[in-house]
This record gives C-alpha cells, structure tokens and sequence, in this order.
C-alpha cells in the first residue's frame, strides 16, 4: 500500500528544507533525522525528499546545482502553497502534530512569536551565516533583519527574501534606516553616519559605502522590498 505523504508532513519537510543549507541535505543530517522520527518515516526518505524539492527550487536549477528528480505533482502543489503565502505556511507547521513536551515548554512556545525561529534560520541559512555586510560567522552575533519590518507587512513577515543576515550593530542601523541598499544590492549610508558621527562609528560604516552585499546562496531578496526599505530610510535619515 502507498504511503503518500500528507500535507501536513509536505508542509513540515518545506519548512526543513528552507532552513537547511542544500550541501546539508543528507540523511545524516540530525535535523532531518529528527524530522524522521517525528513524522514516522526513515531520514533517507526525508532528505529525499527534501532533494526533490531542490529540483523545483529555482534558485537551485538557476544556480547549476541539482536535486533528485522525483518531485511529484504533491510536490510541486505544496511548492506553490508555500511559498505563495509564507506567514499561512510557516503557522500551519506550527499547528502540525507536535510529539508531547512539558507544560514549561508549553507556555514557552506560546509565548514565542509564530515562526520567528523559522524565519531566523531560513535567511541565516540562506547567507550561510556570514553578516551580509561585513562577513561576521559567529551566529550568535547575526540578526535575521526584517527589510519591511513584521508589523508593516503580515504577506512577507516569514518570507526569506524578506530578510538579510546582518551584525547586530548593523541590524540596528537597517532598522533606524541609517544605512539601506540601492537598486544592486550595494549599501548606500546615511550622512548621519558619514558626517555627524565620530570617528569610530564612521570607520564602522564608510567602508560599507557602494560595496556589494554578500549574495544570498538560495531565495533572491525581493527588490521591491528593498525599495520600500530605502524609500522610508530616505524620509527617516539624511542621504546624499
């Protein structure tokens, strides 16, 4: 008999894999065989899976790179589900059948914000957790930094191309709208930080000025969002 996979653990192996490097999609992978034994189903089918997702990933075919060739159309439908409405997905994992923990880690869990971890490891996976901008690799450093922020727009709140990895000191400055990115991705700072600060913050920041953002490795940021980005960093701050 067939045992097809649900659209919860669709759903489930999605958010996985969004959150996982592509060299890490292996069945050794701890995460994966987590996932495994959560769902009831062997690590290798998982990560499989999760190869099968690689091939209609098209940031992975754009790339060169390549995943199995099995995706079937439950695949390819659950795809398009979720990742045309991320903040419904990401919450639908969240609803998913959870193995039984304790009532601490209950109260815990609700009172974290729905999806904030996803969205954290999704856009530090997606710049291989180095800061965008100035390379930092200590993940306990990095921000997973909103370009829109959470509360202005719920469709992107959870989409990765709605987030760079960025320093702390630096995911404070994108915050405030001191420093933004122009139309290529290149770091545009705010005369507040070039002119009216001292020289410490300005040797923080001037190198950053027309320098390329670290390319994300799979989800594009998403341009329009960017533009919303530096349209309100220009009205909150001073730019040339």
């Amino acid at each position: 008999m067939a045992n097809n996979w649900t659209r919860d653990q669709l759903f489930l192996a999605l958010r996985l894999y969004f959150e996982t490097p592509f060299g890490r999609l292996h069945q050794g992978n701890p995460e994966i065989i987590a996932l495994a034994a959560r769902i009831d189903r062997t690590s290798s089918a998982v990560a499989m899976k999760l190869s099968n997702f690689a091939s209609i990933d098209p940031e992975i075919v754009k790339s060169g790179r390549k995943g199995l060739s099995g995706a079937s159309v439950a695949d390819r439908s659950a795809w398009s589900e979720f990742t045309s409405d991320w903040t419904t997905a990401v919450e639908a994992t969240e609803s998913a059948p959870q193995p039984p923990i304790s009532e601490t880690e209950i109260e815990t869990l609700q009172k974290r914000r729905v999806g904030q971890e996803f969205f954290r490891r999704a856009v530090l996976g997606n710049f291989n957790n180095h800061c965008c901008a100035t390379g930092i690799a200590i993940p306990r450093l990095l921000v997973a930094s909103h370009i829109v922020p959470w509360a202005d727009d719920r469709y992107n709140r959870l989409n990765p191309a709605n987030g760079l990895c960025l320093a702390a000191t630096h995911d404070k400055a994108f915050d405030a709208g001191l420093i933004t990115l122009d139309n290529d991705f290149r770091w545009e700072i705010s005369r507040d930080l070039l002119v009216g600060a001292n020289l410490a913050t300005q040797s923080l920041f001037r190198p950053l000025a027309g320098q390329q953002i670290r390319p994300p490795a799979n989800i594009s940021l998403s341009a329009d969002l960017v533009r919303q980005h530096r349209e309100r960093a220009r009205q909150q701050c001073h730019y040339a």
